[in-house]
């Protein structure tokens, strides 16, 4: 579903990230930094993960569903660990739920 953020742009209300085929921490970004549709600042590590969405002016969704962290965690543990550490910030815009 679309909706219009406080500056007007459509986005989606939910995302649906598949992380279960990520093999290295440069994917694991890449993928972030489409799917989320984070700013063109980002820079493809966990502190612009952070900042980004924290970021009030950032184009985020409300919700994103994160499939496949099973296969993250056993692949990637330092990355899944942070990924989730980040995520779950309290001032974190997005809600993210986590699909094994």
């Amino acid at each position: 579903m679309l909706e219009n953020n406080s500056l007007g742009v459509e986005m989606k209300r939910t995302v649906e990230i598949d992380v279960s085929a990520v093999r290295t921490r440069e994917q694991l970004h890449e993928l972030l930094f489409i799917e989320l549709g984070l700013p063109d600042y980002y820079g493809s590590n966990w502190d612009a993960f952070d900042e980004c969405i924290a970021d009030p002016e950032a184009r985020l969704p409300e919700r994103v569903r994160v499939l496949g962290m099973s296969n993250l965690e056993a692949i990637l543990p330092r990355e899944a660990r942070l990924f989730r550490e980040c995520a779950t910030q309290p001032k974190a815009i997005p809600s993210f739920e986590w699909i094994p």
